[in-house]
C-alpha cells in the first residue's frame, strides 16, 4: 500500500490492519531521514504501528511528474495456509490516522501489492486507490 499526502510538515501516521504487503506515501518536499529496518505486522490478529514516512521518491507513477513524494514500505506477514485453513482471507481492512501540525486534510492514495522487488513508491499508475474517511478495504 503506498500512501501519499500533498501536505508540508512531518507527519506521523498510525496503521491498523492485519495483511499483505503495504506501502506507504506521503507527499511532502522536506527532507527526511532514511531507515533500513523494514517495518512488518503479522496477520494473526490486528495490530498497530506508528511510522514517520522516510524515503523521498521523485516520479512515482501514481504522482505528477517531477513531484516528490515520502514513502514507506511495511511488510505483512500471512498465517501459514496449510495450519490455517480456516483463517484464509478474503479481504484486508486498512485504516490510517494521520497526525500532522497543519490541520488540512490529506490526500491519500494506497497501492497494496506481493511483488517485493517492486521499488517503493513505484507502484503501476492503475494500482493507486483513494482512501476515503481514513479507511480502504
Amino acid at each position: 500500500m503506498n500512501r501519499k499526502s500533498t501536505m508540508g510538515g512531518d507527519t506521523l501516521t498510525y496503521v491498523r490492519l492485519p495483511a499483505i504487503l503495504l506501502l506507504l506515501t506521503v507527499a511532502n518536499s522536506a527532507g527526511v531521514s532514511v531507515s533500513g529496518e523494514l517495518p512488518a505486522l503479522s496477520v494473526a490478529k490486528f495490530a498497530s504501528l506508528q511510522l514517520s514516512p522516510s524515503l523521498v521518491v521523485e516520479n512515482s507513477p501514481g504522482s505528477r511528474p517531477g513531484s516528490h513524494v515520502v514513502c514507506e514500505r511495511v511488510e505483512i506477514i500471512g498465517l501459514p495456509r496449510l495450519t490455517n485453513l480456516t483463517s484464509f482471507f478474503s479481504s484486508v481492512k486498512v485504516k490510517l490516522t494521520n497526525v500532522n501540525s497543519t490541520g488540512r486534510p490529506p490526500s491519500i492514495t494506497v497501492c497494496f501489492h506481493r511483488n517485493a522487488s517492486l521499488g517503493v513508491g513505484m507502484c503501476p499508475e492503475g494500482l493507486w486507490e483513494k482512501l476515503t474517511n481514513g479507511s480502504w478495504v
